[in-house]
């Protein structure tokens, strides 16, 4: 937190001072090394990253997303505060990916359940650490599930707007909706997602800074007609409700961080340069995940955005 503090202190007074700059960047790299470390530590003595394939486990954990039910469904639950437990020892990840058998149930969001099965490992070891929720899955059948009756708002939120999609849209346009409003993609049909990354529009399927974008500008636009100078305030508030919602993906928090600032920025009255803002959203990533820097998604996104900034300014330079 304090490399995000640093940052917002250095756009506020609008530093224009080389030195200034340079000692809170180096400031933020220290913190980003040694977050990064100590993460990297982590994730490799990771209980997953011990695991084989083939190897019997038990996993257990809250359902966060709808189990497909249609023919082309994948059957894929995503559960959050998960354990795995293999050979008597309980390892606990954030995140778990399971395979279910098309034989077992479709739980409810929210609920408890225990899948017995095995381990499918999908990363080795090596240079760089990857996070225990993507070492691997496990595929199995569903042994018990356990109904919350006081599910978080988020999950009550999904599900409801999940069964009006149901209801208001052909069942073939459905899963693509669920993809592209809720980041519910375990539904798309295999033709369909082949079609898309045939045709390069694969990225779409996902919620990613784009989306948010565009839900940010339209937001804006619209409450303009009737709330006035605050609608950026309120806009803001609404898409981090929204963030939070389908879960606050890396790519959609990152817009969102870029969001904030620009609003923070108008209301001060202050300019809201790019260069900072995007700064500022790639510091407070590295800061809470800092591990994101091995991540293509996080590398593309400001390697992009950087050849757009820096390629329009050379552009500017030559037509002089």
């Amino acid at each position: 937190m304090a490399a995000i503090v640093i940052s917002l202190l250095a756009i506020k007074s609008r530093v224009a001072n080389a030195s200034l700059t340079g000692t809170c960047l180096a400031i933020g790299l220290v913190l980003g090394a040694w977050n990064g470390t100590s993460a990297g530590d982590d994730f490799g003595k990771a209980c997953p990253a011990g695991l084989l394939t083939g190897e019997s486990v038990v996993a257990s954990g809250f359902v966060s997303n709808r189990s497909g039910t249609g023919a082309g469904a994948r059957r894929l639950l995503r559960l959050v505060d998960a354990n795995i437990l293999s050979g008597g020892q309980v390892c606990p990840v954030r995140g778990l990916m399971v395979r279910v058998s098309r034989r077992s149930e479709s739980p409810a969001p929210g609920s408890y359940v225990s899948v017995r099965g095995e381990w499918m490992k999908l990363a080795e070891s090596g240079r760089w650490p990857t996070r225990p929720e993507r070492q691997g899955l496990v595929t199995g059948i569903i042994t018990h599930t356990e109904s919350d009756p006081d599910p978080s708002w988020t999950i009550r939120a999904r599900s409801a707007l999940a069964d009006r999609l149901d209801r208001r849209l052909p069942s073939d346009v459905t899963p693509t909706a669920l993809a592209l409003i809720l980041a519910e993609r375990d539904e798309l049909d295999p033709e369909l997602r082949r079609r898309f990354a045939t045709a390069g529009l694969a990225h779409l399927l996902a919620i990613s800074g784009m989306h948010v974008g565009l839900m940010a500008a339209g937001t804006v636009w619209l409450l303009g007609f009737f709330v006035g100078p605050r609608r950026r305030i309120i806009a803001l508030i609404l898409l981090a409700g929204y963030v939070l919602l389908i879960g606050a993906p890396v790519a959609a928090s990152r817009a969102l961080a870029l969001f904030a600032g620009y609003v923070w920025a108008n209301s001060r009255g202050w300019p809201a340069r790019t260069g900072e803002l995007l700064g500022l959203a790639a510091m407070a990533t590295l800061v809470l995940d800092p591990v994101s820097l091995l991540e293509p998604g996080f590398q593309l996104s400001y390697a992009g955005f950087a050849g757009i900034l820096f390629g329009g300014r050379l552009t500017k330079l030559l037509k002089r």
